[in-house]
Order: C-alpha cells, then structure tokens, then sequence
C-alpha cells in the first residue's frame, strides 16, 4: 500500500457558472482499518475559500499549519484577504520548494474571487498547477469521481442541481472505493452564501 493512500479519503470540487460544489468523506484510516467515521479534508480558510488536503494526513496537517500562517501574514501585510488564485499559487510554491522532500499531499482549493467568479484548482504534490472549468479530483477514490463527474457534469447547472449531481458522483464513486466513505461533508459556495450539509451513507 502506497504512502499516498495508507490513511483513504477523497475530495472534490465542482464548479458551474455561478456555484461550486466541494465535497469530501469522513473516513480516517490505517489502511483497512478505519480509525475515525468523523474526519473531514476540506478547511476553511476565509468566508469564500476552502482548501481540501487528503492522502497522507500529517503531510496534509503540516500544510494546513502553513497555509493558515502565510494567509495570516498576508492579511497583515495587505490587509485583505487571498483571492483563490493567490492562495493556489502559494500552495504551489510550498509544494515545489520541497520537491526533493515532498509533501504526500494533493491539495484541491476551491472559491470565489474580487470579481464574483468560481475558480477551482488542483495540483500534484511538488505543486505542478491544474486550473479546469469543471471538477478536480483528488485522494484515492480519484480515477473513479473523475469518470463519475465526466459522465455527469454539465455547464448550466447551477445551485442545488450542482450539488446534487455532485453528491450522486462522489456517493457512486467512493461505494467502489475501500478506502474513502462513511459520509460525506458538502460545501456549496456561491457568492452570497455557503452551505454546509452532511449527507448519510452506506458504512460498510
């Protein structure tokens, strides 16, 4: 069993024109045995601006710690908070000036920016940036959810028909994967509002 996926979990991030959904599951494991039923990857870092970091936890903690310090400063110093493009960039630049040491760790970010517009991205874990127009999968259910989300995501959907299309890819997805379930914590972030909801699952 590979570093990467020794601990599960799994995340995602969809967007639309006016929405994105984020979801990821509860499982924490060590290996097939899993430890905690309660354990979500995705953070929030300001109002409109989340980061999910699965694979290998203490990496992802240590990149939380990071991330939390370096916004924090920047707020300090420009005394507003990260566009999501700034924090991607970031988070790229940590990860690649530890390459030779990498962290094992996919981190996905999703959020709105000054202009009102949804921006995902993803990024490997010496930070080599994915910025698409529809979803970013990462964590060890992420080849099913990326065929999942191939087959059912469409540019006009919007709100709660995104959230719902979410939710059916990544509960059909992570029912295929041993590794990733127990539940899933959903983000639905649009530029007025956030939403958090937990949806129930199988738990076997």
């Amino acid at each position: 069993m590979s570093i990467s996926t020794h601990y599960g979990g799994s995340v995602l991030a969809v967007k639309s024109r006016n929405s994105i959904a984020f979801l990821t599951d509860l499982r924490l494991g060590q290996g097939n045995f899993t430890t905690s039923m309660n354990f979500p990857k995705i953070h929030k870092i300001t109002s409109k601006l989340f980061v999910g970091l699965p694979q290998f936890i203490p990496d992802a903690q240590f990149l939380l710690k990071k991330i939390i310090k370096n916004h924090n400063l920047f707020v300090l110093n420009e005394n507003r908070p990260m566009e999501p493009e700034e924090l991607t960039n970031m988070v790229s630049y940590i990860l690649y000036s530890r390459r030779f040491t990498p962290l094992f760790t996919s981190p996905v970010i999703a959020g709105f920016n000054k202009f009102g517009e949804p921006y995902v991205s993803g990024m490997d874990q010496i930070g080599c940036l994915d910025e698409p127009e529809d979803f970013v999968v990462s964590g060890t259910a992420e080849r099913n959810l990326a065929g999942m989300c191939e087959a059912l995501w469409q540019k006009d959907l919007e709100g709660e028909d995104l959230f719902v299309m979410a939710v059916q890819a990544f509960a059909n997805a992570i029912d295929r994967d041993a590794l990733s379930g127990w539940g899933i914590e959903g983000f639905l972030i649009q530029n007025e509002k956030v939403l958090q909801r937990r949806v129930r699952m199988r738990l076997d």
